[in-house]
């Protein structure tokens, strides 16, 4: 099942929302420490001050997919190689394709900032003495954004925050999780992605 966020309070939703309020801080700090009357309209130009100018462009979506991924080993990820890929791998570039489940869809007003959050939760099924690097990409219109990296032992859960900001030009944007394994071992038992949020929170301009 997916569920928007206003269903649930997740990890990803506070992370976002601390970050907006620290993004937003000079903005209040600003409004609090100018002395009282000193803008005025001798201090507005003419005609400088209209609709457009008043817009604030903020808006946040977010999903959370909650389906067991398993990341199965193949030529890419293990293949029985300790790490290494074999002949037949024919890795594909982060973002070129859609992830199901984890892409949100937002529009921007006006040139600003999309910051994009997730969260994910981990559990390796593999024995003890092995272990699987799981690499993270968070990408903006199917193009990797920012990369992060765990590493996690045969029989562990994690739950692991991945967060960017970056500049975007006004109009419609789409922000996306892919998730991706590496393991150590041809053992049996993967890395199962047990659920994963993704939220993308537009912010005005810095």
């Amino acid at each position: 099942m997916r569920r928007f966020f206003h269903d649930r309070l997740t990890y990803a939703n506070v992370i976002a929302t601390l970050a907006l309020f620290v993004s937003l801080g000079g903005v209040s700090y600003a409004a609090i420490t100018l002395p009282p009357d000193s803008v005025g309209k001798s201090q507005i130009r003419a005609g400088a001050v209209d609709l457009g100018a008043l817009s604030f462009p903020l808006g946040t979506v977010g999903i959370t997919d909650e389906e067991v991924d398993d990341l199965a080993k193949n030529g890419c990820n293990g293949g029985g190689f300790h790490g290494n890929a074999t002949a037949d791998c024919a890795p594909t570039h982060p973002g070129s394709t859609p992830t199901p489940g984890r892409e949100v869809h937002i529009l921007l007003l006006s040139f600003g900032r999309l910051l994009v959050s997730a969260i994910v939760s981990l559990k390796n099924e593999g024995p003890p003495e092995t272990t699987a690097r799981i690499t993270f990409d968070l990408t903006v219109d199917r193009h990797r954004v920012t990369e992060s990296h765990v590493t996690i032992s045969g029989g562990q859960v994690l739950q692991v925050p991945i967060q960017t900001l970056v500049n975007v030009s006004a109009g419609s944007h789409t922000a996306g999780l892919a998730v991706t394994a590496e393991y150590d071992s041809s053992a049996p038992g993967d890395v199962l992605v047990s659920g994963a949020s993704v939220i993308a929170s537009a912010l005005p301009r810095g």
